[in-house]
């Protein structure tokens, strides 16, 4: 999670990699948390952090007030992949409806050039 300047941003990484000061790095364990629903969790826990962030030049969140966040993580390692299910699959609806905006938004638009500047006609 991005900790510094726009606190917040996240990203699962499933490769070892190597971040510098301006990231929180949360390692899941498996067998005790779905790194899916983590992600998720994280997100409603964001203008929280930004609230917590302090800075001069740009704000950054603690190791330590991220350390001592209390969240809520439900024991079943089932329950949280049940969670992290339901949401993903609200995020690929969503996702889809998106891209069906954006398709009627290019088509609304060729439209209204050809109507609009007469190349086609429309018989009243």
């Amino acid at each position: 999670m991005c900790s510094r300047a726009t606190i917040g941003p996240r990203c699962i990484n499933k490769v070892e990699m190597a971040t510098n000061q301006g990231f929180k790095s949360f390692i899941c364990k498996k067998e005790h948390l779905d790194y899916e629903f983590f992600h998720y969790l994280l997100s409603i826990y964001i203008p929280y952090f930004k609230k917590l962030a302090s800075g001069s030049t740009f704000l950054e969140i603690s190791k330590r007030d991220v350390e001592n966040t209390k969240v809520f993580i439900p024991q079943d390692i089932n329950e949280q992949v049940a969670i992290s299910s339901i949401i993903g699959n609200m995020d690929n609806a969503i996702e889809l409806l998106e891209e069906e905006t954006r398709a009627l938004r290019q088509q609304k638009k060729g439209l209204m050039q050809l109507l609009l500047t007469g190349k086609v006609r429309v018989k009243a």
